[in-house]
């Protein structure tokens, strides 16, 4: 049974991000392609780590508006992380292909970073846990979170950002303070959090596809 919740938990995570390079990416055989947008992920992972280190206070429980803000001012960092691995994947590709292959990197990095052992120490526990299928059912928001943001950062690069672009960017810097405040705070449970969490990639989804039909980009 605890086999049996591990592989359910693996499945949910990883299966929509698999089907998703097999239907748009693995065609064109661009699998290497991915690497620099894995890279930049962990660079900027690395940054962002010693960031927080330097300047925000360690051991604090709770919601802290000018500790959040700090977050959310370095958590700007993946727009340069997401602006190198655009230029440097899937080079000559297609807009489409192009961010396609930076949101399959960069989100399956973080999926497997964050989750993989997470899954494999707790699913296989003796007691059956939602938290695990929420968590896996959260890899796959931030799948459509990490498509939209990429697609606002190709159409920011190239120099006409919008408003829709703008707000896109302003959501996704201000979700992490909202979450904070809701999780340290409001103390509300795992399920509001993902609803917060998946109405947050309805709104990006919608300032992304905005941006990405956009003519001449």
């Amino acid at each position: 049974m605890t086999l049996f919740h591990f592989c359910n938990c693996v499945a949910l995570a990883y299966a929509p991000a698999l089907i998703l390079y097999r239907t748009k990416v693995a065609e064109a055989e661009n699998f290497w392609k991915c690497a620099p947008a894995v890279m930049a992920y962990l660079i900027t992972q690395l940054a962002k780590m010693i960031l927080m280190a330097t300047f925000m206070a360690s051991g604090s429980a709770g919601f802290h508006p000018l500790q959040e803000l700090m977050r959310a001012l370095i958590s700007l960092l993946d727009f340069v992380g997401l602006h190198y691995a655009l230029n440097n994947s899937g080079k000559g590709s297609t807009k489409e292909l192009k961010i396609m292959l930076v949101t399959l990197g960069w989100s399956q990095t973080e999926n497997i970073l964050s989750n993989l052992v997470f899954f494999w120490n707790g699913a296989r526990g003796k007691e059956f846990d939602w938290q695990y299928l929420f968590q896996a059912v959260e890899a796959n928001i931030n799948l459509v979170i990490f498509l939209a943001i990429t697609s606002i950062v190709f159409h920011v690069k190239k120099g006409r950002p919008s408003t829709s672009s703008l707000i896109g960017i302003a959501l996704y810097t201000l979700s992490p303070v909202i979450t904070s405040f809701l999780q340290n705070f409001l103390v509300v449970g795992y399920l509001p959090l993902i609803i917060f969490h998946a109405a947050v990639a309805v709104g990006l989804s919608v300032f992304g596809w905005s941006v990405f039909t956009q003519p001449k980009i």
